[in-house]
């Protein structure tokens, strides 16, 4: 195939994306299917460390004292669901007395 060939090839096949990503209704059912698809994200400590306001040794005395759940994959590597993580913390949470 002569490089003339691919070359129109591939702008054929751009301009065939560009149409559809211009059309609102492509672009929404796109948005769903992502939003359908897409897995359920597992964060590591440095991440839910972050999320949390604390260091990685914060997290990890959490995890000694089974605060928080923990998914381990192996003895070092640990994953959290971070819905998970909100409803363990939510237990600790101390509401003020009404006056």
């Amino acid at each position: 195939m002569s490089r003339n060939k691919r070359t129109k090839k591939s702008s054929d096949n751009l301009s065939a994306i560009h149409q559809l990503l211009s059309n609102d209704e492509f672009a929404k059912r796109l948005k769903l299917a992502q939003q359908t698809i897409q897995p359920q994200h597992l964060l590591n400590k440095r991440e839910v460390a972050a999320r949390l306001g604390l260091t990685v040794r914060g997290v990890e005395c959490l995890l000694a004292r089974r605060v928080i759940p923990v998914i381990r994959l192996s003895r070092r590597c640990v994953k959290f669901n971070w819905d998970r993580v909100k409803e363990a913390l939510a237990r600790y949470e101390v509401r003020e007395i009404g006056k």
